[in-house]
């Protein structure tokens, strides 16, 4: 007769192979059906109608339409070389701001093709990896009392309506007078011609701007206004896209495709920049060394003083020596 041990030690080794196998063949299931399901949602964004990506028609050199009426810019082709890398078929229409985050915010269209990441702004929409770090600074007129953020509260402050900058000026300014315009070009143009006190533009947006549209009478001021994270924006949960959006970023980055396109639109003002910026820190560090050098030459210059009145208190003591000696000589002719 088996013994009652053995066999409830069988019983139980049975169950527990039965469960094993049970829960290895869900998981498998699931595989599965994730694979299937990935499957279908790639099949929808590869081979389905061209995703419609839209931007901002009137905010160059990010993205804007053209002479010839096409959608160009820096995120137009950051939003082409991606699409490209991946397989994507896109359509890619400029329009109004305004209009265009609405239709995103709403789930009307599939993208941006760049968007400032905020924590308000991602609870509506969903952010990829950015594409760029964009810096913002305070635009004045020439002789402006403004000289930074500080010195604007209680002035009137000129942004985009919609932008990153009229949420951030509406949040850290507000005793400030807020004027929204249509685009950064109509801020600038407005600024130049007496309006307002500033205007809020990322910063080589508005050298780009002010340099097309020969507007000398514009400068930045003050230390860039804290760094902003320029990304694609997607309907909120479309998760699947944002992945293959972030995955083309990826690619496109390490092909060496993002540092052309940005060099494409950005190159000169940068170099001009960092340029302005190596002047400033160079004059700074070469201050001391002006100093220590007119110090010298002051030093040198006393020092010289010194021996050249001393050199002729000592030649008039030896010509008084030596007439105080000719004198006695001829003292002693005389007696002798």
């Amino acid at each position: 007769m088996a013994c009652p041990s053995r066999c409830l030690g069988r019983m139980a080794c049975r169950a527990v192979s039965r469960d094993a196998h049970q829960v290895v063949t869900f998981v498998a299931w699931l595989l599965v059906m994730w694979s299937c399901v990935s499957s279908a949602v790639w099949g929808q964004i590869s081979a389905g109608s061209p995703l419609l990506v839209r931007g901002d028609e009137a905010f160059p050199p990010y993205e804007f339409v053209g002479p010839d009426g096409i959608p160009t810019g820096y995120n137009v082709d950051m939003i082409r070389a991606v699409a490209e890398a991946m397989g994507l078929e896109i359509r890619v229409d400029l329009g109004p701001w305004s209009e265009v985050r609405r239709q995103l915010e709403e789930g009307r269209i599939d993208a941006l093709a760049g968007m400032f990441h905020s924590q308000a702004r991602d609870r509506l929409v969903d952010f990829s990896s950015p594409h760029l770090v964009v810096t913002h600074a305070v635009f004045v007129r020439s002789g402006s009392r403004v000289r930074s953020l500080t010195e604007i509260d209680g002035g009137e402050v000129i942004v985009q309506a919609g932008d990153i900058m009229d949420d951030f000026a509406r949040e850290r300014l507000p005793g400030a007078r807020i004027v929204g315009v249509a685009s950064p070009g109509q801020a600038l143009g407005m600024l130049s011609a007496g309006e307002g006190d500033c205007a809020l533009l990322a910063k080589l947006q508005g050298l780009y701007l002010a340099d097309g549209a020969g507007l000398t009478n514009i400068r930045a001021v003050g230390p860039p206004i804290v760094p902003q994270r320029y990304c694609f924006a997607v309907r909120e949960g479309n998760q699947e896209l944002l992945a293959v959006l972030n995955e083309g970023l990826a690619i496109v980055n390490r092909a060496g495709d993002a540092e052309r396109i940005y060099q494409k639109w950005f190159g000169t003002y940068d170099r001009r920049e960092n340029l302005a910026a190596m002047l400033r820190y160079g004059l700074w560090a070469l201050v001391p060394l002006f100093l220590v050098l007119g110090l010298a030459l002051g030093w040198s210059w006393s020092l010289r003083r010194q021996v050249s009145l001393r050199t002729a208190e000592l030649r008039q003591e030896l010509e008084h020596r030596q007439q105080a000696e000719d004198a006695r000589r001829q003292l002693e002719q005389r007696i002798r």
